[in-house]
């Protein structure tokens, strides 16, 4: 199996048969799609066993998760992909062809990563572009998570995503990754993800708690510097956005 995607969920009966569909329309075929389900309670469940009848790449499992990460974690222990690839109930893969470029971008590599889309309703509200020479420490905030595919091998290397960052763990696995010795890391150029607006680490809600994760996250791995570059972070994605928005 070259790749598994891993879907989390829970209570999204609005946006998980997109996603599905999504994966289900790619045409590289050489793929798992594995969704965690929360036990939802609003009809995601019979959505997914619905679609689970029809689509026998989909393995659906039901279990009460602590987090987000908790769930990718489980999902990933199930895989048996090589690379593992994320998509968020919600996510979609940019083109049917998504899956083929990937593939034929991703040999000899440990993890590649390429540009989202974010959009609400129906429109195009971002556009996450950053370019990356070599990943390092310093620049891995570039690095969207959403359009990350990762080495299996990796993963376990790095001891899968820390359930104690109930928001923030993905920066926490990136700056890990950035960290690894002789990591072979590529950028494309490619749209891979088109992203909503609304998810666990963009809701206006769980700002606070997102920045204090993040604060703590840069605080252990920068030590006194974690102030100025976190800053830096936060500055340089407010600048591309507003470039973005102008120049459209």
């Amino acid at each position: 199996m070259k790749f598994s995607i891993i879907t989390v969920v829970k209570n999204d009966k609005i946006h998980i048969g997109k996603t599905i569909n999504s994966v289900q329309k790619q045409k590289f075929k050489n793929f798992e799609l594995i969704i965690i389900d929360g036990k939802s309670k609003d009809g995601t469940t019979e959505i997914i066993k619905k679609k689970n009848k029809r689509f026998k790449k989909l393995k659906h499992i039901i279990r009460k998760d602590i987090n987000l990460y908790d769930g990718l974690n489980h999902g990933i222990k199930k895989s048996i992909g090589k690379y593992i690839v994320i998509l968020h109930s919600g996510d979609l893969f940019f083109s049917k062809n998504t899956l083929d470029i990937i593939n034929k971008k991703i040999f000899d590599c440990d993890a590649i990563s390429g540009k989202v889309l974010f959009c609400k309703n129906g429109k195009i509200v971002r556009y996450w572009d950053y370019n990356i020479n070599k990943l390092n420490k310093f620049n891995c905030f570039k690095v969207p998570h959403t359009a990350l595919i990762i080495k299996k091998k990796i993963i376990k290397k790095l001891k899968f995503y820390n359930t104690n960052y109930s928001i923030s763990s993905d920066t926490d696995f990136i700056l890990q990754m950035a960290k690894m010795k002789n990591l072979n890391f590529k950028q494309i150029k490619n749209n891979l993800v088109i992203m909503e607006v609304g998810g666990l680490s963009n809701s206006f809600k769980n700002l606070k708690t997102k920045v204090l994760q993040d604060l703590k996250i840069y605080t252990i791995n920068f030590g006194i510097l974690f102030l100025p570059l976190y800053i830096y972070k936060i500055t340089y994605k407010l600048l591309k956005f507003v470039h973005w928005k102008i120049f459209k």
